[in-house]
């Protein structure tokens, strides 16, 4: 794809030229394609969700008064600073807005204070209307579609956004994986189209001697037509086409025959012929 996309015109999402940098050969013409495109203007990282207790814990302890419990859900991966400095990793059994409970109550002779954090640093894989903190929220509305990296290379969780505060996205289901702070959050154009990639060119090269990665002569491409413009509800969130100005990620997967994924990613953004 060009690094620009010629507003109300088709366009040409193309992966020129595709090669395994593993072994050097080309991605076989049987391959499977499709792309996505992604607001490069929302995209945004998880970050830690942190409780402070309000009352002092002891060994034995598994329920964690807190001052603001909001978000943390069962499953859940929590930790916490003890007395003597050594770090307490357990997993969220269940929480509400004052309390959260841990599967594994604080070890024998230890102690947390007042004001000791609890942060979650990995969403666990269960629930609804999850809290995902991020670092920023800016541009995020209702019925956006939220795209969430997870632990699982090559994976990702997908749901709709249900509310939007300064510090959360609210999700209208759970991960299908966990995943950790750090990790990118995404969202969708067009709510959830996904263009397929057919191939293009023939004969495809078929070994590394003779293959140069970016080969214009072949390849795949989809169609990306007018329509895709200020057609889906515009103003409305989730539901919007491209429009003038847009930054546009598209994400490339081609999958082969034997199950081996490639991803590539380009970057353009939406401009007047």
């Amino acid at each position: 794809m060009a690094n620009t996309i010629d507003y109300r015109s088709d366009n040409l999402l193309e992966l020129l030229g595709p090669v395994d940098r593993t072994t050097g050969l080309p991605v076989p013409a049987t391959a499977t394609g499709a792309v996505v495109l992604y607001d490069l203007s929302k995209d945004t990282n998880v970050v830690d969700l942190v409780a402070r207790l309000n009352v002092a814990v002891v060994a034995t302890d598994t329920v964690m008064p807190v001052i603001d419990g909001t978000g943390f859900e069962s499953t859940d991966e929590i930790r916490m600073i003890l007395d003597n400095g050594t770090v307490h990793s357990t997993t969220v059994s269940s929480a509400t807005a004052t309390t959260i409970t841990l599967s594994a109550a604080i070890p024998a002779s230890r102690s947390a204070a007042i004001g000791t954090e609890i942060r979650r640093w990995r969403i666990g894989d269960s629930g609804a209307n999850i809290y995902v903190s991020v670092n920023d929220t800016e541009g995020w509305a209702i019925g956006d579609v939220c795209v969430l990296d997870t632990d699982v290379s090559g994976t990702y969780s997908v749901a709709e956004v249900d509310q939007v505060t300064d510090r959360f996205l609210i999700l209208s289901a759970g991960p299908t994986q966990k995943v950790r702070s750090g990790n990118r959050v995404s969202s969708k154009f067009m709510t959830n189209t996904i263009f397929t990639l057919a191939t293009f060119g023939t004969p495809f090269p078929t070994l590394a001697a003779l293959t140069v990665e970016g080969d214009p002569a072949w390849g795949w491409r989809a169609d990306l037509p007018p329509t895709v413009f200020d057609v889906y509800s515009p103003g409305l969130a989730g539901n919007a086409g491209l429009r003038l100005g847009d930054r546009v990620r598209a994400e490339y997967t081609l999958t082969t025959l034997g199950g081996d994924v490639l991803h590539r990613t380009s970057i353009a953004t939406v401009v007047n012929l």
